[in-house]
Formats: structure tokens, C-alpha cells, sequence
């Protein structure tokens, strides 16, 4: 009788155990990581940029220094009341 019972046990075990077993992976959709290629492709500016012969872009360290100065003297006098009164209401 107990021999029939620790057999009884040992199966009812091993069909739990079955239950749990991962059979293989899990099946993809077929655009899968078509979303990141449009994310890039839509980020991307000039595609064909490496492959291009052309110098880099650079500006002159004047004119770069004029450009700052500018900005930086727009920048000061912007005005900042409509931010402060967006901020109160």
C-alpha cells in the first residue's frame, strides 16, 4: 500500500512540475522593433552624413564672439513679467 501511494505522490509531483515547464520562446510580432527604426529614422537629420566628403561646419571665433555678445544682450532684456504673473495665477 505504500509503495502504490509514493507512486501515486511521485506523478501527481511530476504532472505539477509539467505544468510549470517553459516550452520554447515566446512568438514576436512580425514588425517587432519597427517602432525604434522609426523613432531613429525620424531623429536622424542628414542620413548620409558619414559617408559624405565634406569639411565640418565652423564659424570664424569673431563672428562667434559677436553672435554670443547678441544673444547674451537679448537675453538680458527680455522681459520677465508675463513668466512671474503665469507663474502667481
Amino acid at each position: 500500500m505504500a509503495i502504490k501511494q509514493l507512486f501515486l505522490i511521485t506523478a501527481a509531483m511530476a504532472l505539477l512540475v509539467a505544468g510549470c515547464a517553459h516550452t520554447g520562446p515566446e512568438p514576436m510580432q512580425s514588425d517587432f522593433g519597427n517602432s525604434v527604426k522609426t523613432n531613429i529614422a525620424r531623429q536622424t537629420i542628414n542620413p548620409d552624413a558619414g559617408r559624405e566628403q565634406m569639411p565640418p561646419a565652423t564659424l570664424d571665433g569673431q563672428a562667434a564672439e559677436k553672435a554670443l555678445q547678441a544673444t547674451r544682450e537679448s537675453a538680458a532684456e527680455a522681459s520677465t513679467e508675463s513668466l512671474l504673473d503665469d507663474v502667481a495665477q
